[in-house]
Parts: C-alpha cells; sequence; structure tokens
C-alpha cells in the first residue's frame, strides 16, 4: 500500500502541459528499487513495483540550488532504475546455441511466436551419423531476438559440429552486449542492415534474406528434364541448352556491376499467409546502402539495381504473379476488415417540423407582400404633390 500511495504522488495534476513532453519521475522507484535490491546487487523475490508514467518537469532553468537538487536526485534514480537485471519470463523464451563456424544459432526450444517467421530449416548431419533437421537462425534474426528479451543464446562448446541440447545448460550465455559485439559483422549482417531489419520487425513485417528466399523457391519449382522450369526467362532456358559455351568479350568502357546494388532482404506484409519453407513472391525488395561509404547513384547502378527485379509482363512470371495478386488480396481483405467505415444512419425528416417551416415562411411573405404594398401607395402620393 506505502509503494502505491508514492505512486498515486507522483503523478501530476492535470494541466495545460502536454502529455509527451513529461518525463518520467524516477525519482520515485529510487526508494522502490532498493527494497527489491540485496546488498550484492541481485534482484529479491519481492513483487515488483508498478511504474509511474509520468512526472513533473521545469521547463526553464531558474537558477535555485532546490531545482539542481532535485535534477540531481532524478538522474540518480535513473541509473539505479536501469542498472536492476532485465528478467524475462521463461515461458516464451526461446532457447538457441550459437556455432561461430556455421554463422547460424540453432534453436532448440521454441516457445511463443517469436520464430514462427524466422529462420531457416536446414538438415544437418550429427557426429553419431543420423540426419536432423534443425532451425538455424541468421546473425540479425540472433541479436534481433535477444535484444527483445526474447531468445536464450549460448555459445557452444563445439564449434563445427551440430550443438546438443543436452548440453544447453552448461554452455556461457550470451548478453546484449556480447551479442552486438561478436555477432554484428558475420555472414552480411552489418549495423545498417541489423537497423533496417529490426525497424521492420518492429513494425509487424515479415522479413527474411533474398538470397534464402530465392534459393528456396529455387528449389520448390518444378523443373523437366533439362533442368529447364516454366518460369524461366528466354536468356535462361537458351544458356541451359548452349552446347558449347562461348564467352562473349566484355566492352572496356562497361563498368563492373556492384555487387552491393541487388536486395538484401524481402519483406511481407504481416496479413500474408507465410510458409517458411516456401515463401511466397516478396512484396517489397530491400536493397541497403551506407550513404557515407556509397556515393550518389548514377543511371548505371539505377539499372543494376532494378535489373534484379522481374517484370511483371514477363513471359516467365506469370505464376509468380498470380501468387502475388493472392498475397496482396489477402492483405486488402485483413486492413479493410479493420478499416470498415461507420456509415451514419439516414436520417428521415419530421413532417410536423416542415410543417412549422411552412407557416413561417408564408408569414414572412405576408409581411413584406404588406409592406410593400404600403410602400408604394406613399411613393404614388408624394409623386401626385411634387407634380
Amino acid at each position: 500500500m506505502e509503494e502505491d500511495d508514492k505512486v498515486a504522488r507522483a503523478s501530476p495534476a492535470q494541466g495545460d502541459s502536454d502529455e509527451e513532453e513529461d518525463m518520467p519521475d524516477y525519482r520515485v522507484l529510487s526508494a522502490l528499487s532498493s527494497k527489491h535490491l540485496t546488498t550484492a546487487g541481485m534482484s529479491t523475490d519481492a513483487s515488483a513495483p508498478s511504474i509511474p508514467k509520468r512526472g513533473e518537469k521545469d521547463f526553464e532553468p531558474t537558477g535555485f540550488g532546490g531545482q539542481i537538487k532535485v535534477l540531481e536526485q532524478s538522474r540518480h534514480a535513473l541509473f539505479t532504475t536501469i542498472s536492476l537485471p532485465r528478467a524475462h519470463s521463461s515461458k516464451t523464451l526461446c532457447t538457441a546455441t550459437w556455432d561461430p563456424h556455421f554463422q547460424r544459432a540453432f534453436v532448440h526450444a521454441q516457445r511463443g511466436q517469436s520464430c514462427t517467421h524466422m529462420g531457416v530449416s536446414q538438415r544437418r548431419r550429427l557426429e553419431s551419423g543420423q540426419n536432423q533437421t534443425c532451425l538455424e537462425l541468421f546473425p540479425e534474426e540472433t541479436i534481433y531476438l535477444i535484444e527483445r528479451g526474447a531468445l536464450d543464446c549460448r555459445w557452444t562448446q563445439t564449434p563445427g559440429a551440430v550443438p546438443s541440447a543436452d548440453a544447453f545448460l552448461s554452455c556461457i550465455p550470451i548478453s546484449a552486449s556480447q551479442a552486438f559485439s561478436h555477432l554484428m559483422g558475420q555472414d552480411g549482417c552489418t549495423m545498417a542492415r541489423y537497423q533496417i531489419y529490426a525497424y521492420l520487425k518492429r513494425l509487424g513485417y515479415i522479413v527474411q534474406r533474398a538470397s534464402l528466399v530465392d534459393q528456396l523457391r529455387a528449389t520448390a519449382s518444378q523443373r523437366g528434364l533439362l533442368g529447364i522450369s516454366a518460369t524461366d526467362s528466354f536468356d535462361t532456358v537458351f544458356d541451359t541448352l548452349r552446347i558449347v559455351a562461348t564467352d562473349e568479350p566484355e566492352s572496356p568502357t562497361k563498368p563492373v556491376r556492384d555487387e552491393s546494388l541487388q536486395p538484401f532482404f524481402y519483406a511481407w506484409r504481416p496479413a500474408s499467409h507465410f510458409k517458411r519453407s516456401h515463401p511466397p513472391p516478396p512484396e517489397f525488395r530491400i536493397c541497403v546502402l551506407e550513404a557515407d561509404q556509397h556515393p550518389m547513384l548514377n543511371g548505371h547502378d539505377f539499372d543494376t539495381l532494378f535489373s534484379h527485379i522481374p517484370i511483371p509482363s514477363s513471359t516467365g512470371s506469370q505464376g509468380d504473379d498470380k501468387e502475388l495478386a493472392e498475397v496482396r488480396a489477402q492483405n486488402r481483405r485483413a486492413y479493410g476488415k479493420q478499416r470498415t467505415a461507420r456509415v451514419p444512419p439516414a436520417t428521415t425528416r419530421n413532417p410536423s417540423r416542415l410543417r412549422s417551416l411552412i407557416s413561417r415562411l408564408t408569414w414572412i411573405l405576408h409581411i413584406l407582400q404588406t409592406f410593400i404594398s404600403k410602400w408604394g401607395i406613399s411613393c404614388v402620393k408624394v409623386k401626385q404633390t411634387l407634380q
């Protein structure tokens, strides 16, 4: 009860200040945090207090010592609050083991909906000689789940071999800072690409690597005896049927294509029926470029970038166009249900009000007619006297 009273007293009175400009009052947490920390700095078993939403704010300095003292207390309470260990529920916490040799995180237990649209299922050979299908996470997916507190990832004890779930408890855990320092930069995961990935995931989009989606869709497509599929373009078909390989001389003035000018991520809206083993055609193709390292794009760069996007009207992409149209229709139906406009009911006119309005108009017209008739007679009399 005492904690609730303190939190209630910390809430400011209703005034003209905007809620977006109000800051949390961390001074209230200084007293509450001390009750949940022991001398060693570990959290106790007491129930966690409720955090106040906002507190009073001074918009400009006044020069008095009391204001500086309050600011120091709030700053000290802020540092005390963020120094508390982060606790997460084990019911929704997934477990995985990171292997630096494969540059993947092998998931042992999936809990909740965190890994539903993440990772890739690979069939690996164990040390015993048996094959096992494992769910593997890319570096950006592993860092994102660790940062959100949805994944308990640990270092493997046997690099180069598929980690076992039995040895998970004996492995060393990976913190969020260690994940950013060690996992960042592996397998093409840069800070810019991770920021784009994390931003889209927080918005609810389904994001996968473009190379993985292209590989899964190429493997799932049915090919004939010569390895030709119905969705292949004419150039791919002719290259497959070519018996004698010919080397075309490259023009010395033709610039070399930049490998970074290609989609790195594919994205879908949340309402898409996404299947991890056979993903649908992408709705959005994302190419991540760092402005401080890549110059301004010219005409050739745009030609290289858009050459990775198939033409919708081409002969070989009719199946993809149909599947992509179904995905877009699913999202339109889903968003249409959420945005149904409320049509106001049709109002019928009251006949009694209409009659009263007509009677008032009739009365006004009668007054005007009387006034005009009297004014006309007076004008005639004035004209006769003047003559």
